[in-house]
């Protein structure tokens, strides 16, 4: 397993503690050690699948687990090509 493989290993296990099916963007943002404008970011872009549960015009995100998981794998192939 290379470096890469790891981290989404590790990944994959603190994200999916609980089991649950959605996560916040700050639950991610925590996990990944990136800022939530970096996950929103990827929201907006489309990268990753999300509901938006706010109300009163307030977002309020919940991405779905599988969309993120498929996001972080396919990120990390993009940086292993050569």
């Amino acid at each position: 397993m290379n470096g890469q493989a790891d981290m989404i290993g590790t990944l994959r296990a603190r994200l999916t503690r609980g089991r649950r099916d959605f996560l916040t963007p700050a639950d991610i943002a925590a996990a990944l050690d990136v800022s939530c404008l970096t996950v929103y970011g990827w929201i907006q872009a489309g990268d990753v699948e999300a509901l938006d549960a706010g109300t009163h015009g307030r977002p309020a995100f919940k991405v779905f687990m599988p969309s993120l998981l498929s996001f972080l794998e396919q990120r990390s192939t993009r940086r292993n090509r050569p």
